[in-house]
This record gives C-alpha cells, structure tokens and sequence, in this order.
C-alpha cells in the first residue's frame, strides 16, 4: 500500500511538472525531453565557454586572495 501511495505521488508530481505527458499526443512527450535536453546542453556549453574566458582572471583573483591571506596569517 505505501509503495502504490509513493508510486502514485511521483506520477501526480511529474504530470504536474510536466515532465510526464498522460495526454492523447504520445508524440509530444519525446519532444519535452529534447527540448530540456537541447536546454541542458546551451547551458553547459554556456558555462564551458564562461570558463574558458574567465578561467585564468579568476584563478589569478583566487591566487592574488591566497597570497594575501598567506601574508597576514605570517
């Protein structure tokens, strides 16, 4: 009983976020998966990119802190 009243609030809270499609459309529930997807990947690639640009100012930020840090603590 306590696993069907599980099994049964998971499928309540994925139709509610609409991540699983109970409609007549089977078709449209594939196209939900690539368009989180297709998200996930812009916003890795979007933080890759982020990195690669930023990476080294921020990794002579964090050195510049440590020094400093290092200083005061001798």
């Amino acid at each position: 009983m306590m696993l069907q009243t599980l099994l049964f609030w998971i499928n309540r809270t994925l139709e509610t976020l609409g991540v699983l499609n109970t409609s007549d459309n089977p078709g449209e529930e594939g196209q939900g998966l690539v368009e989180y997807a297709l998200i996930l990947v812009l916003v890795s690639v979007a933080a890759l990119a982020l990195l690669v640009v930023f990476g080294p100012t921020l990794a002579n930020l964090f050195r510049n802190i440590l020094s400093t840090m290092q200083d005061v603590s001798a």
